[in-house]
């Protein structure tokens, strides 16, 4: 039994084609993958180390590398993505950033006692996280991957939050150098932005209607 839903269930996959998670094979989208993970590893692993904070050459090339690779990878997810998209995700990255920075900014709370609250919120975020992203890649639920960029986001939140708390502190303390602190910014801003752009692209672009959906639906029906 062939139903007329499934003509308009037809066209509505074929607008799916920006959808980044059906060209996960294409080279393009790969390679952006590839450096994004990458790109977030490194520039986590510097913000980790304390020995990387520190102003000289070394650092520095380190720094301006993974900050290249990142740029790269977003420049890679646009060829992919719709204008309106690119420019919602931008204006919400830079409403969140400076938020989160202006409020990391005004904490007058003791360093421990916030380092627990911000640490367990992030274990419990990143937990969520994990395990939609697991279960919506596992089942091709766009809609529970969606949600999951959407922990993601709130869990960058938090990391600028912290870092901003940190940053003023350090600042009241000792000099902190600015080449680090320009590729903190960078790296938050980006990281955000990129979760953003997956988390449009799954609600808006991979809606639930792949072929294989619309088959056990028809099937139901026949």
């Amino acid at each position: 039994m062939k139903l007329a839903f499934d003509n308009v269930s037809n066209v509505t996959c074929q607008d799916n084609s920006t959808c980044i998670f059906f060209w996960y094979t294409d080279p393009v989208v790969l390679s952006a993958i590839i450096l994004t993970l990458i790109g977030l590893f490194v520039g986590l692993l510097i913000i980790l180390i304390k020995k990387l904070h520190s102003t000289s050459i070394m650092n520095s090339i380190i720094m301006v590398i993974t900050l290249i690779i990142l740029i790269i990878d977003v420049a890679l997810l646009n060829l992919h993505t719709k204008w309106y998209e690119i420019i919602i995700s931008v204006t919400v990255d830079t409403t969140l950033t400076s938020l989160a920075i202006s409020l990391g900014v005004k904490l007058r709370v003791p360093e421990g006692k916030l380092e627990i609250i911000l640490f367990s919120m992030w274990c419990v975020f990143g937990g969520i996280g994990i395990i939609l992203l697991i279960v919506g890649a596992a089942l091709f639920n766009y809609i529970v991957l969606g949600v999951s960029w959407i922990f993601w986001c709130c869990i960058m939140v938090i990391v600028i939050l912290y870092t901003a708390y940190y940053l003023d502190r350090c600042s009241e303390k000792q000099f902190c150098g600015v080449m680090y602190i320009i590729f903190l910014r960078s790296y938050e801003y980006i990281a955000l932005n990129i979760s953003l752009q997956f988390c449009l692209n799954s609600f808006i672009d991979c809606h639930p209607c792949t072929k294989i959906m619309n088959n056990s639906m028809i099937g139901h029906y026949e």
